[in-house]
């Protein structure tokens, strides 16, 4: 994934969106910060939102996760990280209608290459639309993200 350029943002339907192409070259990142309250050993999953505009097709999304230990990792780190189950979904029937996708960012064990995630650590997220038969952008509903830690 590296450092290819991020997806398109816009504003559809009063919503904000990115708009991730076919050529599958573009990457968007994020951060999270593990909350205080996170219960070591509990795995963390994230539920993302997207559309298409087309009714049909098939569309594959992956997420990379990458563990910064609070007073360990430096920033700049790779050495933990977790290439998500890749995620592939059907464009509903309509236009337009979202889907929720959900992203194990952690295995089950709340480990990211072998190495427990602790409250205070932070995350960096960063997500690539595959593949996939829909010929349209994929949307990917921005602040739309329900993080589970559990």
């Amino acid at each position: 994934e590296g450092d290819l350029p991020a997806p398109q943002p816009d504003i559809e339907n009063g919503a904000e969106v990115y708009l991730f192409t076919t050529d599958n070259d573009q990457t968007l990142y994020a951060r999270m910060k593990v909350p205080s309250s996170y219960a070591a050993g509990a795995p963390i999953s994230i539920l993302e939102q997207f559309y298409s505009s087309v009714t049909g097709g098939n569309i594959l999304m992956r997420m990379t996760a990458t563990l910064i230990r609070t007073g360990t990792d430096p920033m700049t780190s790779t050495t933990n990280q977790r290439t998500t189950t890749n995620v592939a979904f059907n464009a509903p029937g309509t236009a337009n209608v979202p889907t929720s996708v959900t992203f194990d960012v952690t295995d089950s064990a709340g480990k990211i290459n072998n190495v427990a995630v602790s409250p205070g650590d932070q995350i960096l997220l960063s997500m690539v639309r595959v593949s996939g038969t829909n010929a349209a952008d994929t949307r990917f509903l921005n602040k739309s993200s329900e993080v589970k830690l559990s």
